[in-house]
C-alpha cells in the first residue's frame, strides 16, 4: 500500500514538473513596448494590436496581431520582437515607422482636363485621395489610370501622366499629380474591308459615338478615337447583320494606323552669330524653412508658372487614326423550328405567339430579343416575379437555317408581402399607397407595377425612376417585398415677382400654390395677381381623395379683371365647387357649378337723340352686367407621364358648359369642346408633340336677355378668340385672331345683325363711328362661335433645365355665317427655347417665329417672351 502511495505521488510530482516546464516556455505577455508612434496614441495602438500584458504569450497570435496591423494602411514599415523578461516572461517591442498623412493633393495645369473633372470623375470610380488620411499608394496609382483614362476619352491617346510625392514636414506629404496630354487624335478615315451586303454608308449610318473629322462639324466629339468608345459603339454595326440573318458575322477588331502632321515648318533664318554673353550666376535653391512666407509665396508662384509654361509646350502635332476594319459577313440564315421547353404554366403555342417571326423568314435578332421580353412579362403579369427566358439557336450550315429554341425558368408565383417607399421626406405614405394599383396579398404584376409607379410620378411632386423600385423575396415564402426609392420636387411654390405673358401682359404675382398641402396631396392655391392686362384674387381648395375615397372635392373663390384687347375688358366675381371621381388608371369625370357676375363694357345708341335723315345716332359705352349660372360636366382622360415637363403620354377632354335655363341667370348658352395632346417618342430622347382643339357655342334655352355684351345671344368675352402663346397659333397677338363683321345694333346695345359686305345697305345701319360713311374703321371683332386649332412641336431637351422646340401652329375662329372650312386660316410657325427654373412650376419660353398665312388686318410678333406651356 504504502509503495502504491509513493508511485502514485511521483507520478503527480512528474506531471507538475511537465506542466511548469511548458509553462515556462510558453511563458507570458510581460509588457508591450511600441516605438515609433506620431500621430496615433498609445491606447489606439493598443486596441489595434489586441495583445497586452498578463495575455498568454502566442507566437501564431503575434503573427496575426501583425497582419493585422499591417492591413489597416497606417503603418510603411512594422517590426515585432519578443526578448525575455526579468520575470520569465516575453516583452513585445513593436518598432512601427507611421505612413504620412496626405497634407494636400495637386494636379499641373493642362487644357484637357480641370480640377473639378479629374476630382468628378475620380469620385465617380471611387477612388479616393482623402486629405488628412494616411497616403495609400494604390489610390495614386488607380488615380493615374483613370487620368489616362479620362485623356484617351477625349482624343489624347499617348499622355504622360505622372507624379512626384513631397515631404513638407516628418508626417504629411504632398501629392502633385504631372499631366502632359500629348496630341489629340482625331478618326481621318474609317475604311470597311469584306463588306458587301452593306454599303460604307449604311455602315456609318450605325455608329452613334463614331464619326470621321469634318471640319464643318468642329463641335463635334464624334471624331476623337478611343478604343473602348469604338468596342462600343461598333455594336451597332454587329447588330444590323444579326438583324439580316447573319448569324456567323464576325466584325474583328481594327487596324489602327496613327500618323501626325504639324505645321508648316519654316526654315531657320541664319544671322551672323553674336558674342555669347557669360551665364548669369544661378543662386543655389533655398531651403524653404529659411525662408520668409512672402518669399516662399513667391517661389510657389514661379514655380507653378513654370508648370504652366511646361504644359502648355506640347507638341502642336495633329495625329490622325486611320481605321481599318475587317468584316466576315457569312450566309443570311432563315427561321426553321422555334420550340419552348420548361412552360407549364403556358401552353407552347401561347408563348411563341409572342415572337413576332415565322419560319422561312430571315432570323432577326432583334425580334427574337423582342419574343423574350414578351415572354417574360408574360409570366411578370401572372405573378412570376423571377421568371426567366433565354433562347438558343441552332444553325445548319448546309440548309442555311436556323432552330430557335427559348428555355424558360418559371420558378414560382409570387405575392405582394409589403410596400415600402422611401425618400418621401414630407409626402405621407397613404398619398402614395394609394396611387398605387398592387395592394399588399395581391398576386404581382409586373405591368401593373409599372402602371402603379406611372401614376405616382402624374403627382408632379414626388419622382420614381423604374430602376430604384427594387424587388425583395421574403426568405421562407411566396411573398415578395416592394421597395421604392423616391425623391420629393418640391413642387410648394411661394413666389413675389412678375414677368409677362401674351394673355396677361406684364403682371406682378404673389403667389403660394401647392399641389401637396402638408404632405396630403391636397392642392392650395391663394393668388394675387396685378397687372396692365389683368388683375386676380384667387382662392382654391381640391381634396383629390375625398374620405380616402377616389373622389375629388372643391372649391374656388375669385374676384378680377381682364383686358382683351380688340376694345374688350370685363370685371367678374363668383364661386365655384367641384365634384368628381376617378375611374380606371387615366380617367375621370367631374361636374363643376360656376356662378359669376361679370361686368363688360359694350356700346349702345344714345337714347332721346335725334337724328338727321342719312346719318347716325351716336354711340355711347356702357357697361353691361351678365349673371352666369353654370354647370360643366367633363370627362378627362389623362396618361401624361409628367405634368410640368411631359415627354410621353396623351390626354383627352370632353367637356360641355351649360348656363341659364333652369339654371338660372340671365345668359343662357351651351358650350362643348373637344381638347386632346399627344406626346411620340422620336429619336432618343427627342419627341413630338401634338395638340388640337375643336369648339362651338350658341345659346339655347329661351337665350339671353339682351345685352351690349352679347353677340348672338352670347357674352363677346365667353366666345372663342385665338392668337397669342398661350391660345394660339403662336406669333399672332393675343386673342387677335377672330372674325370681323360690320355690325348692327339693337337699342340694348346687342349685335342683331352681322355682314361681311354691308352692299347697298344703309350707311347708318353699320356706321359705328358716326361718320356717315360705313369703312373698315367699323368693322368689329365678334369673336367665334366655334373654333379649330391644331398645334404641333418636335422638342430637343438638353440634360440641363434648357430644351428647343420646332413648332408649326394652324387654326381659326368662324362665325355665324360661315362653315366648317379652311377658308381664312392662320398658321405659323418657329422656335422656342424653354428654360425650367425652381422658382416656377412652368418653364420660361423665348418665342421666335413669322406667320406663314395671315390676314391683312391680322396682327403678328416675331419675338415673344412668355412664362407658361405651349399646351
Amino acid at each position: 500500500m504504502t509503495l502504491r502511495i509513493v508511485k502514485t505521488a511521483c507520478a503527480a510530482l512528474g506531471i507538475v514538473l511537465a506542466v511548469s516546464l511548458v509553462r515556462a516556455q510558453a511563458g507570458t505577455v510581460e509588457s508591450v513596448q511600441v516605438q515609433g508612434l506620431v500621430r496615433m496614441t498609445d491606447e489606439a495602438f493598443a486596441h489595434a494590436f489586441g495583445i497586452r500584458a498578463g495575455d498568454a504569450y502566442d507566437p501564431a497570435r503575434v503573427r496575426a496581431s501583425f497582419r493585422r496591423l499591417w492591413t489597416l494602411g497606417l503603418f510603411d514599415d512594422i517590426t515585432v520582437e519578443a526578448e525575455d523578461g526579468p520575470q520569465g516572461g516575453k516583452v513585445l517591442i513593436v518598432k512601427v515607422t507611421e505612413r504620412p498623412s496626405l497634407a494636400s493633393v495637386s494636379y499641373q495645369d493642362n487644357k484637357v482636363l480641370t480640377r473639378s473633372t479629374i476630382e468628378e470623375g475620380l469620385t465617380a470610380k471611387k477612388i479616393v485621395l482623402d486629405v488628412g488620411k494616411p497616403l495609400n499608394l494604390r489610390s495614386i496609382a488607380d488615380a493615374e489610370a483613370e487620368i489616362r483614362v479620362m485623356l484617351g476619352q477625349k482624343g489624347y491617346l499617348d499622355p504622360e501622366v505622372g507624379h512626384t510625392i513631397e515631404y513638407p514636414t516628418q508626417a504629411t506629404v504632398s501629392v502633385a499629380f504631372k499631366i502632359k496630354p500629348g496630341g489629340k487624335t482625331k478618326i481621318r478615315k474609317i475604311t470597311f474591308v469584306g463588306n458587301t451586303v452593306h454599303k460604307r454608308k449604311t455602315l456609318m449610318r450605325q455608329l452613334q459615338l463614331t464619326d470621321t473629322y469634318h471640319w464643318w462639324k468642329f463641335w463635334s466629339q464624334k471624331c476623337l478615337y478611343h478604343p473602348a468608345k469604338w468596342d462600343q459603339d461598333s455594336s451597332h454595326i454587329r447588330d444590323l447583320y444579326l438583324n439580316g440573318g447573319y448569324l456567323d458575322v464576325d466584325l474583328r477588331p481594327p487596324v489602327v494606323e496613327v500618323k501626325e502632321s504639324g505645321g508648316k515648318k519654316s526654315k531657320p533664318k541664319t544671322k551672323k552669330p553674336k558674342k555669347a554673353a557669360e551665364p548669369a550666376p544661378v543662386a543655389p535653391p533655398r531651403d524653404p524653412e529659411t525662408m520668409t512666407a512672402k518669399e516662399r509665396l513667391k517661389a510657389d508662384k514661379a514655380k507653378k508658372k513654370a508648370e504652366k509654361a511646361e504644359a502648355n509646350a506640347q507638341p502642336s502635332a495633329k495625329r490622325w487614326a486611320y481605321l481599318t476594319v475587317p468584316i466576315v459577313e457569312g450566309p443570311p440564315y432563315k427561321l426553321g423550328v422555334t420550340s419552348a421547353s420548361g412552360n407549364t404554366v403556358f401552353s407552347e403555342k401561347e408563348i411563341l405567339a409572342d415572337v413576332f417571326i415565322k419560319p422561312g423568314w430571315v432570323v432577326n435578332s432583334s425580334l427574337l430579343d423582342l419574343g423574350v421580353k414578351r415572354m417574360q412579362r408574360r409570366y411578370e403579369d401572372k405573378g412570376y416575379a423571377y421568371a426567366t427566358v433565354r433562347r438558343e439557336i441552332d444553325r445548319h450550315p448546309e440548309d442555311k437555317t436556323a432552330d430557335v429554341r427559348f428555355i424558360i425558368n418559371e420558378d414560382k408565383p409570387y405575392y405582394i408581402g409589403r410596400i415600402e417607399f422611401t425618400g418621401n421626406t414630407s409626402t405621407q405614405d397613404r398619398v402614395l399607397r394609394r396611387e398605387f394599383r398592387l395592394n399588399e396579398g395581391d398576386l404581382f404584376s409586373r405591368s401593373v407595377l409599372d402602371l402603379s409607379v406611372g401614376k405616382v410620378n402624374q403627382l408632379g411632386y414626388f419622382e420614381v425612376r423604374p430602376e430604384d423600385v427594387v424587388l425583395q423575396p421574403v426568405e421562407g415564402s411566396n411573398q415578395i417585398q416592394i421597395n421604392v426609392a423616391g425623391a420629393e420636387k418640391g413642387r410648394n411654390e411661394i413666389q413675389v415677382g412678375g414677368g409677362y405673358s401674351g394673355a396677361d401682359g406684364a403682371f406682378f404675382t404673389g403667389l403660394y400654390s401647392t399641389k401637396n398641402f402638408l404632405g396630403r396631396g391636397q392642392v392650395v392655391s391663394l393668388s394675387l395677381q396685378l397687372g396692365g392686362r389683368k388683375t386676380l384674387y384667387l382662392i382654391s381648395f381640391q381634396e383629390p381623395w375625398f374620405l380616402n375615397r377616389p373622389y375629388t372635392l372643391g372649391f374656388s373663390l375669385f374676384r378680377g379683371s381682364q383686358d382683351y384687347g380688340q376694345a374688350q375688358r370685363s370685371e367678374s366675381r363668383g364661386f365655384g365647387v367641384t365634384l368628381g371621381r376617378q375611374i380606371g388608371y387615366f380617367q375621370s369625370v367631374q361636374l363643376r357649378y360656376d356662378f359669376q357676375k361679370v361686368d363688360s363694357n359694350g356700346l349702345q345708341p344714345q337714347s332721346g337723340y335725334a337724328t338727321l335723315p342719312g346719318t347716325s345716332t351716336p354711340l355711347v359705352p356702357v357697361v353691361a352686367t351678365n349673371t352666369i349660372s353654370k354647370i360643366t360636366p367633363s370627362w378627362y382622360r389623362n396618361s401624361i407621364n409628367n405634368p410640368y415637363r411631359p415627354s410621353a403620354g396623351w390626354s383627352l377632354l370632353a367637356d360641355l358648359e351649360i348656363a341659364g335655363g333652369p339654371l338660372g341667370g340671365d345668359t343662357a348658352f351651351v358650350r362643348p369642346r373637344l381638347i386632346g395632346t399627344k406626346y411620340v417618342r422620336a429619336w432618343k430622347r427627342t419627341f413630338f408633340a401634338l395638340h388640337g382643339e375643336i369648339g362651338q357655342i350658341k345659346t339655347w334655352a329661351d337665350g339671353s336677355r339682351p345685352s351690349a355684351a352679347n353677340v348672338n345671344g352670347v357674352p363677346r368675352y365667353s366666345r372663342f378668340w385665338l392668337g397669342g402663346e398661350t391660345y394660339g397659333p403662336r406669333v399672332f397677338q393675343t386673342r387677335a385672331v377672330s372674325p370681323l363683321r360690320y355690325v348692327r345694333l339693337s337699342p340694348a346695345g346687342e349685335v342683331i345683325e352681322a355682314t361681311s359686305d354691308p352692299g347697298n345697305r344703309p350707311a347708318r345701319d353699320f356706321d359705328l363711328n358716326g361718320d356717315g360713311l360705313v369703312t373698315r374703321s367699323d368693322l368689329v371683332a365678334l369673336g367665334g362661335d366655334r373654333y379649330w386649332l391644331a398645334m404641333g412641336e418636335y422638342t430637343i431637351p438638353f440634360q440641363s433645365p434648357v430644351e428647343i422646340a420646332l413648332f408649326a401652329d394652324v387654326g381659326n375662329a368662324l362665325y355665324e355665317d360661315t362653315g366648317w372650312s379652311l377658308a381664312d386660316y392662320r398658321a405659323s410657325a418657329g422656335i422656342e427655347l424653354r428654360f425650367f427654373l425652381p422658382v416656377f412650376p412652368v418653364p420660361l419660353r423665348l418665342i421666335y417665329g413669322w406667320p406663314i398665312r395671315k390676314l391683312p388686318e391680322d396682327h403678328t410678333s416675331s419675338f415673344t417672351f412668355s412664362i407658361g406651356r405651349s399646351f
